[in-house]
Formats: C-alpha cells, structure tokens, sequence
C-alpha cells in the first residue's frame, strides 16, 4: 500500500509511513470481480508520481511526533545553558573591563588620580590600560605643577622617565620653581636652582633677575658692598648702573647720619648728579667744618670723647669741668666749646677780653673765633657776635640763611644755604672780596684771607698771598680746608693732606700724611686727625706735644636731632 500522506510505499502490516512518519489507514482493496492490475512501474530515472487516493483516505500531517519533541527537548537543555554562559563570558571579560575602564577614565577627567592610577592597574593588560597608569601620573605632575607643588610634581615626572615629555616637564617644574624663589625672596637658592637649567628656556636671564633683585633687597637693607657687588657684576642687565648710582647715594646719606662725613663725601663724591648728592656733600663738608681739633698760638685743643682737652705752655681753667661738646674754637689762649644744648663754653688765659656775653648765646649750631672775636650760629640761619669790633667784623646781625662761620683776625665770613659767601670786617688785603663766589660748601679765615672749598672739590683764596699761603688754585679732590696767619692746609677726599704757605717750622711737611679725617692749621703748626682718633702734628714744638700724640677718641660729636 502507499502511504496517504507523502504517497510512498508502506508495507501492509505497518502503522507508520517509514518516509513521513504519518499514521496509516487500513488498506483499501479493488472491488471483488475486478481484475487486479499491477501497477505499472515508471521507467527508471523517472520520478514516481503519487498514486490517486481514494476519497476520505487523506488525513492532515500529524503535528509532532514523539520521537521529535524529545529531541528539541534535549537541544534547548544542552544550547541554553551554553548561552547563558557565553552571555556571561561575554559581561565578564567584555562588557565588565570596558565599564571599569571608563570608570577609570572618568576618575582621571575628575583629577581623582590615586583612585584612577588604581583602577587602571586593575585592568591588568586590558586595552592601554598600562599606558593610561603613565597617562594618570603624567596629569597628575601637570596639576601638581600648576598647584606650585613642585617638588611632588618633579618625583612624578622623574618616575615616568620617557613617557612623553616627562624629562622637559622635569625642567618646566625647576624652572617654575626658581621662579618661585625670586618671588619669595630666596634668591640664593633661586640662582643655585635655573644654573642648573643650562639653556633651558630664559634661565639664564632669570638668573640675572634674581641677582638684580637680590642686589634691590640688600641696597634696601643697607648691605651696601654685597648689593654693589652684585649690581657691577649684572652691568647692562636693566638699570644696575643705576642702581649702583642708587647705592653711593644711600651709602653716602647713611654716613653722613651716623657722623662719617670723610666715607660719605667719597661715596656721595662718585655721584654728584644724583638726586639731592650735592646737597649732602655740602652737608658733610659743613660737617667737617666743624671743629673737633683746633690749633691756636700756643696750643692744640681738641674734642676726645665729647670732652675738651688742651696742650699748653699755659694752664687754660675750668675745661675739666665742661660739659658734653659738639663743636669746638679757639683764639689767642683761649678755647671755645659749644655744648649740645646749644650754649657756649669758654677758657681763657686772657685778662682783657669780657666774655660775660657769651653766657646769652642760645640754639647755637656752629662756633668759630678768631685772635679777638667769636662768631655763634644760630639753628634759624642767623649769626651773633662778641668780642673785639674795631673793623665791623662784628655787624653780623643783618645775616641770613647762613650755614657756617669762619673768623679772621679782623673779618667775619659767613657762608650761605645757597652756596654764596658774604663777609664783613678789614678788607685791608681783599679777605672780603668774595661776594662773587659761588657753590660753596666750607669756608676758612684767618688774618688776612678767605678760603672758599667749592662743591667740586677745588678751592678759591682771597686776601694776601703771605709766602703763598693763598696759592691753592691747583688744589682738587679737597672736602675740608683750615686757614692760619703762616699757612693754609687742605684735606683730600682720600684722606691726604696739601698744605701751601710759610714752612719755617715745618708745618707744611704733611704730605706723608694717610687716613686723615680732620686738619687744623695753627701759627706754625698743622695738626691731624686720623679715622681712628689719633692724632699727628707737623711744625711747632714748643709746646707739649708727646702729650698731643698721645690723644686718641679725638673725633665729631652728632648734634641731637641731627640728620
């Protein structure tokens, strides 16, 4: 029989067509009578067309069979699981990594570097998860860099050693830093620091600038040869020449405060053009105008210790007694303190001159006396007068703006803020002839002459020209000049001496002479004071002079109130 379903061959017995699977009717015999044909058999290689079936013999396909759902059944328990587990292999070794990674990512874009070096190391060999560890440490330094720490950023960046740019970074971090010390004021190690840069961008330029500001800070605290130092070394970098300019200026203000008037005349001496220099050199000049030794006829005095003292052939009275001195004169035996409250002292071998006068001087700044008068300055610019007025050299009341005195014999010499000269008194030789001069600083008398120092160093003589002593034209580099009947003597800025006139005596034998800061020209006696307070003499010796070699602590008292 053939199956009715797919019209294959089925043997009789059996229920189910072998070719489909179908379950099989009861066979279905010809009619009885009929004859029974065999069917006829296609010729080989022809497909067999199904045999007709008898109505109602069709049946639909069966849905499943048996044996076929047991093995979908046996599919889905071996596939499932295996999906499960390559969908898990696949979160685990795919999907996983890659959410850590741009975990890790996003703690690095948020500056969370120890968090986000972890994480990448983590991954292990996942993607450029070992480079991305170099990558955190790299923005790490950057921003350690930029925070100014630069001493964490550097042993970051040494620690990557090729990775990028790590080993410019490592010099971007120095540098930075040795411009942090300039900005803090540690210059030293800021210098120490960009040497060590070699060309590396403007080091050397910064090194300079820290040198430039190092030199500003020691000139400002007043550490003026290491700021000098400094500023020559930098010539030509900015304004060092200027600044060295800057630092004589100071220098020599500083000591001109603190009563170095010889030291500061040199240094403000180097910059005469600079800011108000003139005007302090002819401060200092006006203070080395001030007595602090004094030769008269006879005698030496001189301030040692704020104190008087004498050498004498004649006892002068009462000078033990004296209070503290700023300033001290002379005349003919008799010698003249001005104490720092602005009063004058006197001691005198003489009989014939009244001094009760004196005793009404107050706000005295500034004395000089002469054989027979005594000239007070006044701290208002004005000048008063006593003693002796048989020339005028006493009519001094109408004087202004006076900044120092000298007395001669017969005149008086007063010098003016502005530089200018006036006097009064015997004209005799033309000792008053000085109404022309101008930028002067000092002035000096005695019988018969003016001497003028100028600001620049020369000075200007008037009156008589007795064996010389007026001869002092040639004369340069002077901060100090003293005057006297025989002679005239002038004190160089380096601390020798020039002296021109009579030398019967040996009084202008000083040109041996060093380290001198104050000269006193007397009758036939030069006398000088070295910066150590000691003091040498040339001529006269008469007198008791192994006591006057003696002296030491000679030296300028500071007024109260002084600048």
């Amino acid at each position: 029989m053939y199956c009715s379903h797919c019209g294959a061959s089925v043997p009789d017995d059996s229920r189910f067509c072998p070719r489909c699977g179908a379950p099989q009717a009861a066979s279905v015999q010809p009619p009885s009578g009929m004859p029974q044909t065999q069917p006829v058999q296609p010729p080989a290689g022809i497909p067999q067309a199904m045999p007709p079936q008898p109505p109602g013999s069709y049946q639909p396909p069966f849905p499943a069979r048996p044996p076929r759902r047991r093995r979908s059944l046996v599919w889905l328990a071996v596939v499932l699981p295996a999906a499960v587990l390559a969908l898990a292999a696949v979160f685990v070794f795919a999907v996983l990594p890659e959410l850590h990674y741009a975990s890790a990512s996003q703690l690095l874009k948020d500056g969370q570097f120890d968090e986000a070096a972890e994480a990448f190391t983590r991954l292990g060999n996942y993607r450029d998860a070992r480079d991305m560890i170099a990558e955190t440490r790299y923005q790490e330094g950057l921003w350690l860099l930029e925070q100014g720490k630069f001493d964490r950023a550097a042993d970051i960046f040494e620690s990557l050693d090729d990775y990028r740019d790590a080993a410019i970074q490592v010099q971007e971090t120095k540098y930075r830093k040795g411009l942090s010390f300039i900005d803090s004021g540690q210059y030293d190690e800021a210098v120490a620091l960009l040497k060590s840069l070699g060309d590396y961008r403007d080091a050397a330029d910064q090194i300079n600038e820290a040198l430039y500001q190092k030199g500003v800070s020691l000139s400002e605290a007043g550490a003026f040869d290491e700021a000098l130092a400094i500023f020559t070394e930098l010539s030509g970098y900015k304004d060092s020449a200027e600044q060295i300019s800057a630092i004589h200026y100071q220098r020599g203000k500083a000591l001109l405060m603190s009563g170095e008037y010889m030291e500061a005349i040199r240094q403000l001496s180097l910059v005469p053009d600079y800011e108000d220099a003139n005007s302090l050199l002819r401060q200092c000049r006006l203070k080395m105008a001030h007595n602090c030794i004094t030769a008269g006829t006879g005698f030496t005095a001189a301030i040692m210790q704020n104190k008087a003292r004498c050498t004498s052939y004649l006892i002068l009275p009462n000078m033990a007694t004296w209070p503290t001195l700023i300033d001290i004169a002379s005349s003919s035996l008799t010698v003249f303190g001005l104490t720092e409250d602005g009063r004058v002292v006197v001691s005198s071998a003489l009989e014939d001159w009244d001094f009760t006068g004196i005793n009404g001087w107050l706000d005295i700044v500034d004395i000089d006396a002469s054989y027979d008068h005594l000239l007070g300055l006044k701290s208002n610019g004005t000048v008063v007068a006593a003693g002796d007025n048989s020339y005028g050299e006493c009519n001094v009341s109408g004087w202004t703006d006076i900044v120092a005195v000298a007395g001669g014999d017969e005149h008086s010499v007063g010098l003016k803020a502005d530089g200018t000269v006036v006097a009064v008194g015997s004209n005799y030789f033309g000792e008053c002839n000085v109404s022309s001069w101008t930028d002067i600083v000092a002035v000096a008398a005695d019988l018969g002459i003016t001497v003028g120092l100028r600001k620049d160093g020369t000075v200007l003589a008037a009156g008589s020209n007795y064996k010389d002593r007026a001869s002092v034209s040639t004369w340069t580099d002077i901060v100090a000049v003293s005057a006297s009947i025989t002679h005239t003597v002038g004190l160089r800025s380096d601390g020798t001496v020039v002296a021109t006139g009579a030398n019967d005596k040996g009084e202008c034998n000083v040109s041996a002479w060093t380290d001198i800061v104050a000269v006193a020209a007397g009758f036939h006696i030069t006398v000088g004071v070295k910066s150590d307070g000691t003091v040498v003499y040339a001529g006269e010796d008469d007198i008791d002079t192994m006591e006057m070699v003696n002296w030491s602590g000679v030296g300028f008292a500071s007024r109260a109130g002084e600048a």
